[in-house]
């Protein structure tokens, strides 16, 4: 009985340590741990605490399997929002941009993540990537443009865009921190600026003193 209740107050716990996490985000540079707790622990986690919660008896099991399954339902959602919705059909009117950190691609991940900007590249105008690694080296950078795209690596980032490109540079790049600018100039629309942010991925400091 004791050792039941120490393993579901651990679990608990974990899923309180989540939820404060959110509420906090990364703004200090203790909520920040919390705040990178994956989603995907807590989806299973708060499902195992909700069907445990079941066979307790009373108020405590109406509250306690009610807490579990509202951390169920929002881990659900915070998951969906990382991972990606289904793509919506855009109306043709615009731009249609994404933007995918792929954490820097070795030579044996960089074709399956191309295939995916490939798969994305009929609907969406601009794809800005965020080390890139090798993604831009082995030809690949080379197809896109013999398909009708621009194609460039800057520094930290990768830029595939139907849209023309006028300018791509670099303008500061220092203690782990990158900042690039890419000018483009859509056929019925003025033309747009993009600066394009790499900050440091430090964890002993808090995200909201680097973005500062």
């Amino acid at each position: 009985e004791v050792l039941k209740w120490i393993i579901l107050g651990s679990l608990l716990l974990l899923l309180d340590c989540w939820v404060l996490g959110r509420l906090c985000s990364d703004r200090w540079w203790w909520s920040q741990w919390l705040w990178w707790i994956p989603p995907l622990y807590i989806v299973f986690i708060s499902l195992i605490c909700t069907l445990a919660c079941l066979v307790l008896k009373g108020w405590l099991r109406v509250v306690l399997c009610g807490y579990s399954a509202v951390v169920f339902a929002w881990s659900g959602l915070v998951l969906l929002d990382q991972y990606g919705w289904p793509q919506t059909p855009t109306s043709g009117e615009g731009i249609t941009a994404m933007h995918w950190n792929v954490i820097w691609p070795n030579r044996q991940r960089s074709p399956r993540y191309a295939r995916f900007i490939d798969e994305q590249l009929p609907d969406t105008d601009l794809v800005l990537v965020s080390n890139p690694g090798l993604l831009f080296y082995n030809g690949r950078a080379e197809q896109w443009k013999q398909q009708g795209y621009e194609a460039v690596r800057l520094g930290a980032f990768g830029i595939v865009t139907r849209i023309p490109l006028t300018e791509a540079r670099s303008l500061f790049v220092a203690d782990g921190i990158h900042l690039a600018m890419i000018r483009l100039e859509p056929p019925a629309s003025p033309p747009m600026v993009i600066y394009l942010v790499d900050l440091p991925s430090d964890p002993s400091l808090p995200r909201m003193k680097i973005a500062r």
